[in-house]
């Protein structure tokens, strides 16, 4: 049971680091997804749920941002092609 508690809190402290070092590096995605297999891993991680928390405005703020940067690429080619049309 002892050797079962220390691979978790390995897992707990590897995937941790790994989470807040990516999303330092502005990593959402990667930091999201290594927060969600120590969430599956560990489910009562206050820790954890934490990290998650804190991470959702970071990730809502860097897809809205991937968005409005391809819909101004969109639009800019509307543009092109518009007034390609109309010449």
């Amino acid at each position: 049971m002892y050797v079962l508690y220390c691979v978790s809190i390995y897992y707990e402290y590897l995937y941790v680091y790994l989470g807040v070092c990516n999303k330092k590096l502005r990593r959402y995605e990667d930091a999201l997804d290594a927060f969600n297999k120590l969430h599956n891993i560990l489910r009562n991680s206050a820790q954890v749920m934490y990290q998650l928390a804190d991470l959702y405005p970071y990730l809502v703020t860097f897809l809205l941002t991937k968005l409005l940067a391809v819909a101004h690429r969109h639009t800019k080619t509307y543009r092109t092609v518009s007034e390609m049309c109309h010449s």
